[in-house]
């Protein structure tokens, strides 16, 4: 006579469905480190571009006022860490051969600051990756829309921790324009 057979789960079943949990739960936690991780870093590198978005925004509304001429450009080239732009003052009428009542303002980079009249524009440190650089124009050699002016071309680059090298946990981002003033032919 045989003794009958009771349905239990073996050592081997147990084994096998603890292995299976452990690996579904590794998968599971991987997925969810690697999300946050990269939400992150996402995070960081779209406050870095915002604030070189912000400070570019700042410098163009500047530029773009230039008031000078041929002889007289409202835009100095500096050096690559500094220029000035002469607009006409605000809240005053706008007076085209007169440059005396004009208002400068000089932009410049110092360590990971950009300042506007020695006030610091950004919150972020920058890295300034190229500076700022010169760029006068003639109807030939201007970007498509402009036939004449003169311009600075910008280049920035901001870093989470500018004084850190580039790597996962550091990410960067870059932005690099050309801004011409509406100058030309008067104030």
């Amino acid at each position: 006579m045989s003794l009958p057979r009771s349905k239990a789960i073996t050592l081997i079943e147990l084994l096998i469905a603890i292995v299976l949990l452990g690996v579904m739960t590794l998968a599971f936690s991987s997925i969810d480190l690697f999300s946050r991780h990269h939400l992150r870093t996402s995070e960081m590198r779209v406050k870095i571009h915002n604030e070189l978005s912000y400070v570019l925004e700042t410098i163009a509304k500047d530029v773009v006022r230039a008031t000078g001429d041929e002889n007289d450009r409202g835009i100095k080239y500096v050096n690559g860490t500094s220029f000035t732009v002469r607009i006409d003052t605000p809240g005053l009428v706008p007076t085209p051969a007169n440059y005396a009542d004009d208002t400068t303002i000089t932009y410049a980079i110092s360590g990971y600051q950009i300042t506007k009249q020695g006030v610091t524009l950004n919150t972020q440190d920058i890295i300034p990756a190229g500076g700022f650089s010169y760029t006068l124009c003639d109807k030939t050699s201007c970007s498509p829309g402009i036939t004449s002016g003169i311009g600075i071309e910008i280049n920035l680059m901001g870093r989470y921790k500018p004084a850190q090298a580039l790597s996962v946990d550091n990410p960067e981002s870059r932005i690099k324009t050309k801004i011409y003033s509406q100058m030309m032919g008067g104030n």
